[in-house]
């Protein structure tokens, strides 16, 4: 049986190319709400930068094929709650790096995600007060044990909410942060 596919043009890469962070600090501006229903997109060039210490995007430098993005969606008494997933690998273990990871799990984060196909979206975001405010930053470091082994940090930053990660727009209006060697 042959199978028909519509969108024959276009590619359909697996994995993440590009992970950035945004910590979520007490009396940090969110960004702009966003009806679901009304808007399909949300405009970075919206997005409120309120705090000083944290007002650009720290990109997460990972192993090219180690990039993943999942998402669950689950029926509850009040309707959708979506669980997100991301995970990476960090190579090799610089002193810096335990800091700067000990710095980002204390606090929760929105992220921005693009993956292969060039498809970015923001998570971390809900207007419900029951949800976290933000993702949550764990890392898990490892030596290996023999040649084939990865030696560094596995990184993975967990979130729900019931509001679906929706698509951005205007990306290159963002400020991205160079100084952390993540």
């Amino acid at each position: 049986m042959k199978i028909v596919n519509a969108l024959n043009d276009h590619v359909n890469l697996p994995g993440v190319e590009l992970i950035l962070i945004l910590p979520v600090v007490t009396n940090y501006e969110p960004p702009p709400s966003y009806d679901v229903s009304l808007h399909n997109a949300i405009d970075l060039s919206m997005f409120a930068y309120g705090h000083p210490d944290f007002d650009k995007w720290i990109p997460i430098y990972h192993t090219l094929d180690t990039g993943i993005l999942e998402e669950e969606s689950i029926s509850t008494d009040h309707g959708p709650l979506f669980k997100y997933s991301i995970e990476c690998f960090v190579p090799r273990d610089f002193a810096y790096r335990q800091k700067q990871f000990y710095e980002l799990a204390h606090l929760e984060h929105y992220i921005l995600v693009k993956d292969q196909n060039g498809l970015m979206r923001l998570l971390g975001y809900t207007e419900e007060f029951s949800f976290s405010r933000g993702a949550q930053f764990r890392w898990k470091q490892s030596t290996g044990s023999g040649s084939k082994d990865r030696n560094g940090y596995k990184i993975s930053l967990k979130f729900e909410s019931d509001i679906k990660a929706l698509p951005v727009t205007n990306f290159d209006s963002i400020p991205i942060e160079t100084g952390w060697l993540v």
